[in-house]
């Protein structure tokens, strides 16, 4: 499954539907406008970018948060 960095969205709750992981926050990347978490989920990591708002939550190292996408925003590829 390929899923875009942008298109995720990380959350503060525990997962409670489809299109929603578990995951941790590893590592925090402040790129200026972005900001980009390294979050292991499972035994795989994502890459999440954000865009850097006045006011939007805060999310730090060692967190554990919700990983959320929509259908539409995923690819699924066949194993060879």
């Amino acid at each position: 499954m390929i899923l875009r960095k942008e298109r995720l969205t990380l959350e503060r709750r525990p997962p409670r539907g489809v299109n929603e992981l578990p995951a941790r926050i590893e590592f925090v990347n402040y790129l200026g406008s972005t900001i980009q978490y390294l979050c292991s989920v499972g035994l795989r990591t994502a890459l999440v970018s954000r865009r850097n708002e006045a006011g939007g939550p805060e999310l730090g190292v060692g967190q554990n948060v919700t990983l959320t996408f929509r259908p539409e925003d995923c690819f699924c590829l066949r194993a060879q």
